[in-house]
């Protein structure tokens, strides 16, 4: 019997991960049948582990998605071979190190506001600021005279620039003003 400890999202993984391990190990093919997996707990799951995660499993997820980020790495290329604690002086990533410092302090975020902390009414007006949209109307010199365009046929097209000014609350200006532009002009 073989015995493993793999670091994996769930465990259909973790069995391809185990056969995988074995059959470098010996000449096995994976048609055995396990035995017994279990997902191994944290003893203390509240004691932090540093800054990559609060247990292992969440440590090992950051540091594969850290990996595919910086370094274009595939999952399951990652090899790890163990997940330990280390002491802030063996530490040689600096966006690691920035944090040893015990005298920092975070923001905390601010929670959103509950439906009895929030007015009935609001207590402001609607912001109706305009806004200067710029426009390329493609416009044809003349139209052709028969219904399919030949090559030969096609119609001079002039680039038209053309600016609109829409309030952010009426859609419908900004579609109105294309389609009399377009068709009446």
């Amino acid at each position: 019997m073989h015995h493993l400890r793999i670091l994996a999202p769930n465990h259909v993984i973790a069995k391809f991960h185990f056969w995988y391990f074995v059959s470098q190990l010996k000449k096995m093919k994976p048609s055995g049948e396990t035995v017994y997996y279990t997902q191994v707990l944290e003893k203390h799951p509240r004691h932090a582990q540093g800054v990559w995660g609060p247990d292992h499993a969440g440590a090992v997820t950051q540091r594969h998605q850290v990996m595919g980020t910086r370094h274009h790495a595939w999952a399951q290329s990652i090899q790890i071979m163990k997940v330990e604690e280390t002491v802030g002086s063996k530490c040689h990533h600096l966006a690691v190190k920035q944090f040893h410092d015990w005298e920092m302090e975070f923001l905390l975020p601010l929670s959103r506001p509950t439906s009895q902390q929030k007015p009935h009414f609001p207590t402001m007006r609607p912001n109706v600021f305009f806004q200067m949209w710029s426009l390329l109307v493609i416009k044809y010199a003349q139209k052709p005279s028969t219904g399919k365009l030949k090559k030969k046929n096609y119609p001079k097209v002039q680039a038209v620039h053309v600016c609109v000014y829409r309030c952010i609350y009426i859609n419908i200006i900004f579609t109105i003003l294309i389609f009399l532009y377009y068709y009446l002009l």
